[in-house]
């Protein structure tokens, strides 16, 4: 058996990225369906649960955003 999972990556400034899968295997989809609380949602509600949201701490200076952080 064959596991993918292909999609979207969306790279923003200071390392961040977000990822959004368009097609996963069959393999992937029966496991998450497995889930009772993914498998009564919409078919959107399941794509945007999928999304991943990641910062490359290689790329960015940690110290740098945490100083330019207002609140």
């Amino acid at each position: 058996d064959i596991l993918y999972d292909a999609g979207l990556e969306f790279s923003l400034p200071l390392g961040f990225n977000i990822y959004v899968p368009f097609l996963i295997s069959n393999n992937i989809k029966d496991i998450l369906e497995t889930n009772p609380d993914y498998s009564s949602k919409t078919n959107f509600q399941k794509l945007t649960s999928r999304i991943r949201f990641t910062m490359n701490l290689k790329d960015s200076n940690p110290l740098h955003i945490l100083n330019n952080l207002s609140f």
